[in-house]
C-alpha cells in the first residue's frame, strides 16, 4: 500500500514538507509552547511524586523469620 504523500508544515511561512502536522523544528517549539502556557503548573509534580508513592509499597521487603 503506498504512502500519503508528504504536506507542506502548519507552521506560518515554513516551506517544508512532512509526514505529520509540524516539521520536526516547529513540532520541538510547539510541544514547549503547550507544555509552559497549557498545561497546569503541577502536572509533573503530581505524576512524579505519585508514581514514587505507589511503587514504595509494592517493593518486596524483606522478613525475618
Amino acid at each position: 500500500m503506498p504512502h500519503k504523500p508528504k504536506q507542506g508544515c502548519a507552521y506560518p511561512n515554513c516551506p517544508k514538507l512532512t509526514n505529520w502536522r509540524y516539521c520536526e523544528e516547529h513540532q520541538r517549539l510547539i510541544a514547549k509552547q503547550y507544555n509552559r502556557f497549557t498545561r497546569a503548573v503541577d502536572v509533573n509534580k503530581k505524576y512524579g511524586l505519585s508514581l514514587i508513592h505507589i511503587s514504595e509499597p509494592t517493593r518486596p521487603r524483606l522478613s525475618s523469620y
